[in-house]
């Protein structure tokens, strides 16, 4: 035997999991909560449900894709090893939720002179509230809230600084009447 010699390499086959590489867009429209099912070429006509388990917060310099590793939840009686290949589906979860993970342009936010960040909530009566945000990783022109924003409200995201505090706001559409 030599010096850093593998001698033996220990596996749980009862907590497999699979690690998967997802694009960029993919991360930014949320990892949190997410469920998955795999299909294993080599148990054809079976289902197994994955959990997310962890997730990179950096992209790999080569591929620019984020790491993400889901468990198998029950593997059903079969006899699932290391290194078979498996295809993973993403399952549609319950309705966006307070884990979904937000994203907001770069320019939604406005900083104070105290260091803290804000954006603009358009509130149900077309009128723009200040609300503290707490923000996580930034990737290119976007950024992650972490802290009071729900999915669904809706963020000013241009023109910004001539905004002000109860100001009446037209939330804009276009010809089709999408906001």
């Amino acid at each position: 035997m030599q010096a850093n010699q593998v001698i033996m390499i220990l596996q749980d086959l009862n907590d497999l999991e699979v690690a998967i590489e997802i694009p960029h867009r993919v991360m930014l429209s949320g990892v949190r909560n997410t469920r998955a099912i795999a299909e294993l070429s080599a148990i054809p006509n079976q289902q197994f449900d994955l959990k997310l388990r962890t997730y990179s917060t950096q992209p790999s310099s080569d591929s620019q894709t984020y790491s993400v590793v889901l468990g198998f939840e029950d593997l059903k009686g079969f006899r699932v090893m290391p290194g078979m290949s498996a295809k993973v589906i993403p399952v549609a979860d319950k309705p966006a939720d307070e884990n979904t993970l937000i994203t907001l342009p770069l320019t939604a936010l406005v900083p104070d002179n105290q260091g803290k960040q804000f954006v603009w909530v358009v509130n149900a009566q077309n009128q723009a509230e200040k609300r503290y945000v707490d923000i996580g990783t930034t990737y290119k022109d976007r950024v992650v809230i972490t802290q009071h924003l729900k999915p669904g409200e809706q963020v000013i995201i241009a023109g910004v600084s001539s905004v002000r505090e109860g100001m009446t706001v037209r939330p804009y559409t276009d010809n089709n009447g999408a906001q």
